[in-house]
């Protein structure tokens, strides 16, 4: 079982952001490398070692959340047939940030060989532990899949705090089968059988009126659950008032949801595609 927080002490820790600087204010992969060399675990609250993880690893869940978004707004830009097979695989990127950022929210971070996750969840006594037996027992399988893997033990944990029954579906495995969001992204992506499969069951079936329930197969399969996994994330961002200064590198300043109605929702890509000479493919 994998230790982590309920979500009054999620709200805890999410609120306690202090905008610590340096190191962690970059990546919380680098940090926590750098933790490890040094031994530092077991990370204890109130001491500077666990408020400078914390800040990194909010700033970590906000990047993650706010690239949710990102990634499934840039998927509908790919809803065409020559693309579809790449509208899959970032509408798979849309659900795994989410689903990632979800789970730092309550505590449990997922590196390679090891995670990060809740001792002691008790507010003003929080403590956080290193686990590699847990990823250990998965060394024969790829990152993602130990992602999902995990993603889906830590399910029976948040489903209930989970109240509304249709976010709740986004906490079972696709099809009963744990590693399908990869699998499935895996296939579309470097087998190229399947990237013209889909290709041509969304020229066959695509009718922009009746989008979404226009699409098939795998491609209907994951833009439903990702888009169940990123309403559930932002339950649980709204709730607890996550909210760090990890977006403050982008223009225009504002809080996280001016940043994403500015640069995502309202974003025009430009027509780049004059700029090219292709005359040699379309010979």
């Amino acid at each position: 079982m994998v230790g982590m927080f309920d979500p009054t002490q999620a709200q805890h820790y999410c609120s306690n952001f202090s905008a610590s600087a340096g190191q962690a204010a970059g990546s919380i992969r680098d940090l926590v490398k750098s933790y490890r060399t040094g031994h530092v675990f077991p990370l204890t609250e109130g001491t500077p070692t666990f408020d400078k993880y914390r800040d990194c690893l909010l700033r970590d869940a906000e990047r993650r959340i706010f690239l949710s978004v990102s990634n499934y707004r840039r998927s509908l830009d790919l809803m065409m047939s020559s693309a579809a097979p790449w509208a899959h695989v970032t509408l798979y990127y849309a659900s795994f940030f989410a689903a990632s950022g979800l789970l730092e929210m309550f505590g449990c971070y997922v590196a390679n060989k090891f995670i990060v996750e809740v001792a002691n969840p008790n507010p003003f006594s929080q403590e956080l532990r290193t686990n590699a037996s847990i990823m250990a027992a998965m060394r024969r399988i790829g990152p993602h899949e130990s992602f999902w893997t995990l993603f889906y033990q830590c399910s029976p944990t948040l489903r209930p705090w989970v109240t509304d029954p249709k976010l709740r579906t986004a906490l079972d495995p696709v099809n009963g089968d744990d590693t399908w969001q990869i699998d499935a992204r895996n296939r579309v992506n470097y087998d190229t059988y399947w990237s013209l499969d889909a290709m041509s069951s969304f020229q066959q079936n695509f009718v922009v009126g009746s989008f979404p329930t226009c699409l098939q197969g795998d491609l209907s399969t994951q833009r439903s659950r990702t888009d169940l996994m990123i309403e559930l994330a932002y339950s649980f961002v709204n709730q607890f008032g996550l909210s760090t200064d990890a977006l403050s590198v982008l223009t225009p300043a504002g809080t996280r949801g001016q940043k994403v109605q500015q640069l995502i929702l309202n974003g025009v890509p430009p027509n780049l595609s004059s700029t090219l000479n292709w005359a040699h493919c379309v010979v």
